[in-house]
């Protein structure tokens, strides 16, 4: 997926699409709503879909269907132990977002 923009290069690896077919083609700029991101594929497996790090601009990492994200818009290395400490209180299933204590970014 080649896009020279941080933003719509991320966008193509989350749904999969390149940037002129998730409509993320401007440089902070959101992937069309109604497009089924791959988390949401993932989770239809089975799997937990956690993310440690900046995976996106803004506001909008949310819209992704990440079920965990630790320090959102830093690559601190304090984001690995935070996510594997969520992990391992999963009990080798998906836990529901009732369950898990889902805030949202932490």
């Amino acid at each position: 997926m080649n896009s020279p923009a941080c933003a719509p290069r991320r966008a193509a690896l989350l749904t999969g699409r390149h940037p002129s077919r998730n409509g993320a083609e401007a440089n902070h700029a959101t992937p069309r709503s109604e497009l089924r991101k791959v988390p949401s594929h993932l989770q239809q497996l089975g799997c937990t879909v956690v993310a440690v790090g900046k995976i996106s601009h803004y506001e909008h990492t949310s819209d992704y269907g990440l079920e965990h994200l630790a320090h959102a818009g830093t690559h601190k290395h304090a984001a690995i132990p935070a996510t594997l400490r969520y992990l391992a209180g999963c009990d080798g299933n998906r836990r529901s977002a009732s369950s898990s204590g889902r805030t949202g970014v932490t």
